[in-house]
């Protein structure tokens, strides 16, 4: 995989954070870009196109709060060869919208499952099990789940068995999947440890080809303590990806 780091401020949190600052990285405003907080219109998705137009999917890409997550997508529609795409997420994020068909944080993973032809399978790790029984079972050919009763007791070869080694992998995180004594997000989180997302992190940046990864999860930007752990989370989890796996 590729070391670079890219960026994308929408909701102006990462002016107030430093965890990027040691690193060579690119910075994507995105705080005049309306229609984009939790669901994002045609108008603003075009426009993000054109921001990262010049960027491929590869390296580490910060994202912003979870009310961005559909943001996976801009980079994801970038890779254009067959692929597993594992998600680290208390949510399936795969909801159809209550009114109309929009792209939102909490439906992207179902559009990406219903047109991109190079995604072989979904893998979910973390969600809730309630979040689980809301994937239509048309789904669960091609989307593997894994909530946070299932995890406790897995191990690397069961990640292994859920994801086919023939393709390369793609992975998005969001922090909400981590238990909220070990950071705070936006949205209603789950029972992962720290340690334990390094752990499986590791196990799958050892035995697959890593096209890129993404992280989203971030506070509310006026909240300055829970910030400033995201911050330290932040900090860990690059350095993680960039040096220790």
């Amino acid at each position: 995989m590729e070391k670079l780091l890219t960026v994308m401020n929408f909701s102006h949190v990462y002016e107030k954070e430093k965890f990027f600052l040691d690193e060579e990285y690119r910075w994507i405003d995105c705080t005049k870009v309306r229609g984009t907080n939790g669901y994002c219109d045609k108008t603003a998705f075009h426009i993000l196109q054109d921001k990262t137009k010049s960027l491929s999917p590869e390296g580490i890409h910060f994202i912003d709060s979870g009310n961005y997550h559909y943001v996976s997508e801009l980079w994801i529609n970038k890779i254009e060869e067959d692929f597993t795409l594992v998600v680290f997420d208390h949510h399936s994020d795969m909801t159809r919208p209550s009114f109309g068909n929009i792209l939102s944080c909490g439906s992207w993973i179902m559009d990406e499952v219903d047109k991109n032809k190079y995604i072989k399978r979904v893998v979910i790790i973390g969600l809730s099990e309630e979040q689980k029984e809301t994937i239509p079972s048309k789904y669960l050919d091609k989307v593997v789940c894994i909530s946070d009763n299932d995890f406790i007791q897995l191990n690397k070869e069961d990640i292994y068995r859920f994801i086919d080694d023939k393709y390369p992998v793609y992975i998005s995180i969001d922090k909400d999947v981590l238990s909220e004594d070990v950071v705070k997000t936006s949205w209603d989180q789950g029972k992962m440890n720290f340690d334990l997302l390094k752990r499986i992190l590791h196990s799958i940046i050892l035995k697959f080809d890593i096209i890129g990864i993404d992280v989203c999860g971030e506070t509310e930007p006026n909240n300055i303590e829970s910030i400033r752990n995201n911050d330290k989370i932040n900090t860990s989890l690059l350095n993680f990806l960039l040096y220790e796996n």
